[in-house]
């Protein structure tokens, strides 16, 4: 008899072979070459123009039997290069926007989200939102930025996917989930997404639990999480609510940052992780691809 694991792993290559998996969170371009270090990196994300990943990112989405993926704005990358390459491949990608960075204030950022979930059909949604205006903030005022956001996501009946877990670009505790949970009952209606479910270090990944259990309008995104973390929320809220990501942001694994994330965001690892999750084929197929086509439409 096989295994769990190995029974999980043909499950995914079953499904792999008939291109049914759904990425929920991807990125199409970079910031030009590989960085020595995460300071390099940082200076990059504001200095240097995008590349465009698209092709490498097909062929990587080809190699895993992914059909389609859903493309955030989580770099300051202008909308009209997430729609050219949505417009060259249709059939693969959708899209995700969000505002100016650094954060051009509350009126602006509602604005600028409106006019980009109107440019193009495939938008779909609001994110990668990052909590940071690069600056000293106090926890009100950053609250009051997220529900600026969230009221467009309300208005609009999109979902709004927010990073969270390990981040280089602001203090940690602009990556700290638990202030999703304010906005989770404040907006009953919006579809929000843990983005990375906390990610891979504590306190972040049990505090993004903690938010979707009490929350029935919050989803966990797998992209960068830990199976143990995935398996818990698998065990106390069920599959319905965790979706399938990898954070793709380039081919092959970084050399910089925390080790344990240098290779978290490809296809090999995350859908590794979901191998090594207790459930039923029924359960697994939600979690790889039904469950976003049901919050995007079966777009």
């Amino acid at each position: 008899m096989k295994n769990g694991f190995s029974a999980a792993w043909e499950h995914i290559k079953h499904l792999q072979s008939r291109k049914l998996i759904v990425d929920t969170h991807a990125h199409a371009w970079q910031m030009g070459a590989m960085k020595a270090n995460v300071v390099e990196h940082e200076r990059a994300r504001f200095s240097e123009k995008p590349v465009d990943f698209s092709a490498q990112l097909i062929a990587d989405m080809d190699r895993h039997g992914i059909s389609k993926a859903v493309l955030h704005m989580g770099k300051p990358v202008p909308i009209s290069l997430m729609t050219s390459i949505i417009d060259r491949y249709p059939d693969r990608f959708l899209g995700f926007c969000k505002f100016d960075m650094p954060f051009p204030g509350r009126e602006t950022a509602q604005q600028q989200l409106r006019e980009r979930l109107d440019s193009h059909p495939a938008i779909k949604g609001i994110g990668e939102v990052t909590f940071s205006r690069f600056g000293k903030q106090s926890y009100e005022d950053v609250l009051l930025d997220l529900r600026s956001v969230t009221e467009v996501a309300k208005e609009r009946g999109v979902p709004v996917l927010f990073h969270t877990g390990f981040g280089t670009a602001s203090p940690l505790r602009y990556y700290d989930p638990s202030i999703l949970d304010e906005l989770a009952m404040a907006y009953p209606e919006v579809t929000i997404i843990i983005g990375h479910a906390g990610g891979i270090h504590p306190p972040f990944n049990d505090l993004a639990l903690m938010v979707a259990f009490k929350n029935d309008n919050v989803y966990l995104e797998t992209s960068k999480a830990m199976a143990p973390i995935l398996q818990k929320g698998l065990d106390e809220i069920g599959a319905d609510r965790i979706l399938f990501g990898s954070d793709w942001i380039r081919p092959e694994a970084l050399i910089y940052g925390p080790k344990s994330e240098r290779s978290a965001h490809l296809y090999e690892r995350n859908l590794e992780v979901i191998a090594h999750l207790r459930m039923t084929e029924e359960d697994r197929e939600k979690v790889l691809c039904k469950n976003i086509e049901r919050l995007l439409g079966n777009s």
